[in-house]
């Protein structure tokens, strides 16, 4: 599965370090007839800083470029927002991680979810999504659950 990792830095820089770990595991425990049939993960990232050029454009040419099963956002803020609208209109379902804060960007983004993951149910709550949802467990790490998630609940859609 292609995905495109999107990350708030220098906030969610760990987290995101954290998923792509936790792939790069899942890949490595795939049984070797199950990596030539692409199951494992491919991973692009972008850090979006909090301030400097707007990184919209960038993620244009890497969504036409890279072609995403889906993209991961972690994170929030108006910046990050602006990213996810662009990942939006591309078309790949969008995996997003609710951080607790009921902020308006981190409530849009949230809307434009596909999947949607929260570490305390109370914060589902605060949304207005149709988004596939799932709880993290206490103390669960969310690197290895985010691959996990998105295993069970994403079916990348593949062109000839």
């Amino acid at each position: 599965m292609r995905v495109i990792v999107l990350s708030e830095s220098p906030g969610a820089d760990g987290l995101a370090g954290e998923f792509v770990e936790a792939a790069r595991e899942f890949n490595r425990g795939l049984d070797i007839r199950l990596r030539f049939l692409d199951v494992g993960f491919e991973i692009r990232s972008l850090s979006i800083p909090v301030a400097g050029e707007p990184p919209a454009s960038s993620l244009d040419g890497l969504l036409a470029d890279f072609l995403p099963g889906a993209v991961l956002i972690l994170g929030g803020g108006t910046r990050l927002l602006e990213c996810a609208a662009v990942a939006a209109k591309a078309g790949p379902p969008i995996a997003y991680l609710l951080n607790g804060d009921a902020d308006p960007a981190s409530l849009a983004i949230a809307e434009l979810a596909g999947v949607l993951v929260a570490a305390d149910p109370r914060d589902l709550d605060q949304t207005r999504s149709d988004a596939l949802t799932h709880v993290l467990t206490d103390g669960q790490p969310a690197g290895p659950a985010l691959v996990d998630i998105l295993v069970r609940s994403v079916r990348e859609k593949r062109t000839p």
